[in-house]
């Protein structure tokens, strides 16, 4: 055993760390002559000789010597496997917190996309636009992570502007009609939902629709709301209302003359 351990520092005494160790003690007994030599000539004090002194002493120190060759070499290492460590923790960190799997969309300040593997250095993400994103499992642990794919269900948010020639009970109807087709859909969540006529704009009454859309499934999601768009637009033709868009009503006055 003691001789393996003879070999393990014979390997360490020929790292560089260890020869820039066995210069500095070099260079720290040339100081503490120096400053023998400041002390003849009356420029340094005693303080600061026996400083010095003790100094050159404890790298003189044979206890001291062993641990700075074995930790020079140790330090390097730690130092070289410094980003190798801070990933494998944040992998750890990932696994057991578990905010995200593979095949989950997440979105954070940086990027969006689908992971597509988790390993124990990077995670990779497939962003929309199909490149790859290779993220260090150190960064994405620190990361604040938005989990699209962790939702039951997606949320619809929307207006709808129809033009100020709308009668009260035109709107009633719109609201009543808007609210029949998000009970009736299937493929609408039913447990919360809103419309409302909640604004008068500059150019159009505004109704407001709050909804969720059963499937998170992003082309499900989207099939939802076109159907419920198309039956809104068949509803505000039945009832004789349109569409509002911004518009400006100029009024000219002629002046009369004698």
């Amino acid at each position: 055993l003691f001789a393996q351990l003879q070999d393990v520092l014979d390997t360490l005494m020929a790292d560089p760390q260890i020869k820039a160790a066995a210069e500095l003690f070099n260079d720290l007994e040339q100081e503490v002559e120096k400053q023998k030599q400041l002390k003849q000539e009356g420029i340094l004090d005693d303080f600061a000789l026996r400083a010095g002194t003790e100094a050159f002493n404890l790298a003189q120190n044979p206890i001291f010597q062993k641990l700075v060759k074995i930790g020079g070499p140790l330090l390097a290492v730690a130092m070289a496997a410094r980003d190798t460590i801070a990933n494998i923790f944040g992998s750890i960190m990932i696994l057991v917190d578990r905010p995200f799997t593979i095949g989950d969309w997440i979105k954070t300040s940086e990027f969006e996309g689908v992971v597509e593997e988790i390993g124990f250095r990077s995670t990779r993400i497939r962003t929309f636009e199909k490149t790859l994103v290779n993220v260090p499992n150190s960064s994405l642990a620190n990361m604040v992570i938005d989990n699209v794919d962790a939702r039951s269900v997606r949320r619809i948010k929307m207006r709808i502007g129809i033009t100020y020639s709308t009668t009260t009970e035109q709107m009633q109807k719109a609201i009543e009609g808007i609210e029949k087709i998000l009970q009736e859909h299937p493929g609408v969540d039913q447990d919360f939902k809103l419309v409302k006529f909640d604004e008068f704009a500059d150019s159009s009454l505004s109704i407001f629709l709050y909804y969720f859309s059963s499937s998170k499934v992003w082309a499900e999601y989207l099939q939802v709301r076109q159907e419920v768009n198309l039956e809104i637009m068949k509803l505000l033709e039945s009832l004789g209302l349109e569409f509002a868009f911004p518009t400006r009503t100029i009024h000219i006055e002629q002046e009369h003359t004698a």
